[in-house]
């Protein structure tokens, strides 16, 4: 990958790590080596506001032309997740997860959300891309043609568990429900991200 790897800020290996763990997955390790950066990810401001319903339209839209910029890369990424996982077993959930990805649940969403959004033509097929979009889509794109399956794995746990942390933070009743604040936008963006 192109991105310089940064030093840890973590002194322990993951075994000695993992010895007093309360979750020794090897993902939580790699994960709560990115504090305080991975909390700031999650807990950002705007993502709060999503899961309160309380994104005005005109920069929910904005978030979401971009977003649906990135479902394409990220749907290539997970069928090259598919592609080089080492057994069956492996592949299925990747498989699964396309599926959804690629039918009628989150494709249908963006569709519908941008179109209550007033989001043009323009916007769904070819809008400009903010850097960080251009940046992630180059990133999935260069793991995605790599067919390094530990490198799929690290882009696409990131992406999948920054967009859990951000679903997690809804209370109940998700925003978008009856006399609530927001839309089906806010709800089902949350209900996609959620599991």
């Amino acid at each position: 990958m192109s991105a310089q790897p940064r030093q840890a800020p973590w002194s322990d290996s993951y075994d000695e790590w993992r010895a007093d763990a309360a979750d020794p997955a090897f993902s939580e390790w790699l994960r709560s080596g990115s504090e305080p950066e991975w909390t700031a990810v999650v807990t950002h401001p705007f993502a709060a506001s999503i899961t309160r319903g309380l994104t005005p339209d005109e920069a929910m839209r904005r978030y979401l032309v971009q977003d649906f910029q990135f479902v394409d890369s990220f749907t290539a990424l997970l069928g090259a997740a598919v592609a080089a996982a080492d057994n069956f077993e492996s592949r299925v959930p990747f498989g699964r997860f396309l599926g959804e990805t690629a039918t009628t649940e989150e494709k249908t969403y963006f569709h519908r959300a941008l179109a209550a959004l007033g989001a043009s033509e323009a916007e769904l097929t070819a809008p400009p891309l903010e850097p960080v979009t251009a940046d992630f889509r180059a990133l999935m794109d260069e793991a995605r043609r790599s067919l390094d399956y530990p490198a799929i794995l690290a882009v696409l746990c990131v992406a999948e568990w920054s967009y859990l942390g951000w679903a997690s933070l809804a209370g109940e009743p998700l925003p978008g429900g009856p006399g609530g604040p927001g839309s089906f936008v806010h709800r089902e963006w949350i209900e996609l991200h959620e599991g």
